[in-house]
């Protein structure tokens, strides 16, 4: 599981949610958050944001089970 999913996960956002908060498409969010695609850095400071996270902490590889996501933030 990506660090965008469970970020957003955690804030109760769906994709629609998240795009519309930072002005992409709903299906270039799912790209980036699927990494199918890359985020310019705009974009990703409006991520770091938006979930109030250092944009750092946006390239962390994670490989969490349930237990462990509260773990990430």
């Amino acid at each position: 599981m990506s660090v965008l999913k469970i970020l957003r996960l955690q804030n109760g956002f769906t994709i629609k949610i998240a795009s519309q908060k930072i002005g992409i498409s709903s299906t270039k969010y799912y790209e980036i958050e699927t990494g199918t695609q890359t985020a310019d850095l705009v974009t990703i400071n409006k991520l770091a944001n938006l979930f109030n996270v250092p944009a750092e902490k946006l390239f962390e590889s994670v490989k969490f089970k349930a237990k462990e996501v509260e773990k990430v933030v």
